[in-house]
C-alpha cells in the first residue's frame, strides 16, 4: 500500500472503532453500494466543506436518489466496526477511489495548467 493510500485509509479507519458485538452477518447496505455510497458523501465533504447547509441539502439528495436515508450509512459503519476482518477490505476499496479521485485532479490540473497530454 503507498504512502497515500495508507494515509487515506488511516483517515477512514477513525470513523472505524473496531469492536465486536455479535450482529447479523451480512451488512445492512451492500458492500459495493457501501463504498460507492461512502466515497460519493466523502466527494460531497470535499467540495461543500465551506458550506454546511449546501452539504446536508446534497447528502440528503444523495440519500433520497438512491432511496437512502443518513442512518443506514450509519448502521453500515457500525456493522463494519463489529467485522474488522470485512472492514479492512471496505477501507482498502475506499482509499483507492478516493486515491483514483485526487490523481485524477491532479492530471486534469496539469493538463490545464501545463498543456500536458493525456497519456495514451
Amino acid at each position: 500500500m503507498n504512502a497515500f493510500r495508507r494515509a487515506c485509509a488511516l483517515s477512514i479507519l477513525a470513523l472505524f472503532p473496531f469492536g465486536c458485538s455479535g450482529s447479523s452477518e451480512t451488512p445492512p447496505v451492500d458492500e459495493g453500494r457501501f463504498v460507492d455510497l461512502f466515497v460519493r458523501v466523502e466527494r460531497l465533504h470535499r467540495h461543500y466543506a465551506a458550506s454546511p447547509d449546501s452539504l446536508r441539502a446534497e447528502r440528503e439528495k444523495l440519500f433520497r436518489a438512491e432511496g437512502l436515508k443518513g442512518e443506514d450509512l450509519e448502521r453500515a459503519i457500525s456493522w463494519y466496526r463489529d467485522h474488522p476482518e470485512r472492514a479492512a477490505q471496505v477501507l482498502e476499496k475506499i482509499a483507492a477511489r478516493l486515491e483514483a479521485d485526487t490523481e485524477k485532479k491532479n492530471t486534469e490540473y496539469r493538463m490545464q495548467n501545463t498543456g500536458e497530454k493525456p497519456k495514451p
